[in-house]
């Protein structure tokens, strides 16, 4: 076998888009010569495109155990690593293949990239700056460094990074894209608009700037242009259920109550598990009246990570679903603002009727007031873990509070009528009436 013919052979089969031939030739090669380390790397590509990434990581390897200095097959290796997200990994290997060639500016970016997602700040700054030092003219490592910048909330740094990049290379719709994104972040909603709409002259068809351009607009309360850029999105990538959320976002904050449920809807079609479009279909039909619907609804926030990860506690007890409490106990606990807490807390006194013993937990500066206004009631502040006494295996149910009202409140009639739940600190009352008076 006339090895050189043969992997030009297998690399125009690759070329073609005949992956199959050029697989079975470089098995050939390998079969006639194991020590062809060409071959390996280029087949680890293969079978890594045909969906069998690990594989493909350990042909490569087998490549590198022949030429272990080949910067061809450390970079391919670093990326299939990249893309494995074993990012340690991959570092090693970027940085061998720069060990050969400095001034590789997508393998730098690369490096970067994965120090970054390795929780590597500093060093990933550190590389982006170095290379600089070498390449000054750079745009690529700019946007990334202002990438970086981006990501651990140093803003500034961020924009000049960014607005560097733009000045030596003014057609990167995506550099236009980061620094509209940090630029929002601030607060500075005219220029981050300005930005995005730069973006999208290089980046016509990017349904993620579209759709970060409908949040500047609608931060910005300029509504009938956010709706514009959703819809521009949505035309782009009509399976983002997202952007469908968004936009549902836009019409209810507008009062455009038809179109957000509709918008809403679709983003439920288009991914039945979004939980965001689920919770806030919820709260539009509950203003609809439609309690029964829009209570199950409520409860997907529980679906959301975000939702959980900033509210949810654990406690050891059966979830109450409404059940009778006659001579039962139940923990309810604190989710979401100080508000919302409040708000909930006038379900309390019909909970009372049912349940033998309530347990609250809720925020520490909540406590007194609650004690004041549910005497019957005990209040515990939040902690980790929790009070001890919220835990005892004699408790029956718990509940976040925000649920209560999916079994209290099944319709118009059972809302309280009761306009004042909440008792002032009468001594605190007096001492403001003598100040003012």
């Amino acid at each position: 076998m006339n090895l050189e013919c043969a992997l030009q052979q297998a690399h125009l089969y690759y070329q073609s888009q005949n992956i199959q031939s050029a697989r079975k030739v470089y098995r050939q090669i390998l079969r006639h010569d194991p020590m062809c380390a060409q071959a390996w790397n280029r087949l680890g590509i293969i079978v890594y495109e045909l969906g069998r990434p690990e594989i493909g990581v350990e042909l490569i390897k087998q490549a590198l155990d022949i030429n272990p200095n080949q910067p061809e097959f450390l970079v391919n290796f670093g990326q299939m690593l990249m893309k494995l997200d074993r990012f340690s990994e991959a570092v090693e290997a970027f940085r061998g293949a720069l060990s050969t060639d400095l001034d590789d500016l997508d393998t730098i970016s690369n490096l970067g990239i994965c120090l970054m997602k390795d929780h590597r700040v500093d060093e990933a700054i550190q590389v982006y700056q170095d290379s600089l030092k070498n390449n000054p003219g750079s745009a690529q490592i700019y946007e990334n460094l202002g990438r970086v910048f981006e990501e651990i909330g140093l803003l500034e740094n961020s924009i000049q990074a960014y607005q560097c990049a733009t000045r030596l290379d003014p057609e990167i719709g995506t550099t236009y894209a980061g620094l509209a994104r940090v630029l929002y972040a601030k607060g500075s909603l005219e220029e981050s608009i300005k930005n995005y709409r730069y973006a999208l002259k290089y980046v016509p068809e990017d349904a993620l700037t579209y759709n970060n351009l409908g949040g500047a607009y609608k931060e910005n309360g300029q509504f009938d242009e956010a709706v514009q850029a959703y819809q521009k999105a949505i035309s782009i990538n009509p399976e983002n259920a997202e952007v469908q959320n968004n936009l549902g976002n836009t019409f209810r904050e507008c009062g455009r109550f038809d179109e957000a449920i509709q918008a809403y809807q679709k983003a439920i079609d288009t991914n039945s598990q979004y939980a965001d479009s689920h919770t806030n279909l919820g709260t539009l039909l509950l203003m609809h009246g439609n309690f029964e619907c829009g209570w199950k609804k409520h409860e997907w926030r529980w679906k959301s990570d975000k939702f959980v990860k900033d509210n949810k506690r654990f406690f050891p007890h059966s979830l109450w679903v409404g059940c009778q409490l006659t001579g039962k106990s139940v923990v309810i606990w604190s989710e979401q603002g100080v508000g919302d807490q409040i708000m909930y807390a006038s379900l309390l006194p019909k909970l009372q009727q049912q349940a033998h013993r309530i347990l609250v937990e809720t925020q520490q500066r909540l406590v007194p007031l609650f004690r004041r206004s549910f005497p019957e009631i005990s209040f515990f502040r939040i902690q980790d873990p929790p009070n001890s006494k919220l835990l005892e295996e004699s408790i029956d149910y718990q509940l976040p509070i925000g649920s209560l009202a999916r079994w209290l409140l099944p319709d118009e009639e059972s809302f309280p009528k009761k306009a004042s739940y909440l008792k002032a600190c009468v001594n605190r009352v007096e001492e403001l009436r003598d100040k003012y008076q």
